[in-house]
């Protein structure tokens, strides 16, 4: 049935999740963000970007980039979300060519992805943030594995709302 809703039944997502019920994540993303970088980004890449729910929630604080794999979610999330670059793509394998302040994955990352795909995404990301600030949000729902920080102290778990955020400042890769 998952399939069936990102593909033929995509017009009937907003029956399903209705944009409002995004709006105290979006903004709890939104202060995460701005506690980590000092300010709300610029430009935000949002990688599994789905229908755009929570992307239109942040759409009024950033310019937004929304890579989604599904062409009929991207076709929902364009109609809430009309000033926003969408692109049709893999967030395992986009290749933009630009930079962005921050880059946001959701919970397709545990719906797409392989544990193996991680190193590759991590890459990805570290590949288009610009400058010294780089952050990944991963929202990783029940997450029972979770560690309050790695040994470097560069990632940090909270959990809020029964759903643990990771907040990832990585260093660039050359």
């Amino acid at each position: 049935m998952a399939s069936r809703l990102y593909g033929d039944l995509a017009t009937w997502w907003p029956l399903f999740s209705d944009p409002a019920g995004y709006a105290e994540e979006a903004g709890w993303i939104l202060a995460a963000l701005r506690e980590a970088l000092g300010r709300a980004p610029a430009r935000l890449m949002e990688l599994g970007s789905g229908g755009g729910n929570t992307a239109s929630h942040l759409a009024p604080h950033m310019a937004l980039t929304l890579v989604e794999l599904s062409p009929e979610m991207v076709k929902e999330s364009w109609r809430i979300n009309p000033g926003a670059d969408h692109i049709v793509g893999d967030m395992r394998r986009v290749r933009l060519g630009r930079t962005f302040q921050a880059v946001l994955i959701h919970d397709a990352i545990m719906v797409r992805c392989r544990i193996e795909d991680i190193p590759r995404i991590d890459a990805l990301v570290a590949s288009i943030m610009k400058q010294a600030a780089r952050n990944v949000l991963e929202d990783a729902l029940a997450n029972e594995n979770a560690s309050a920080s790695d040994p470097a102290g560069h990632e940090n778990w909270e959990r809020r709302q029964g759903k643990t955020l990771r907040v990832r400042h990585l260093d660039r890769v050359s």
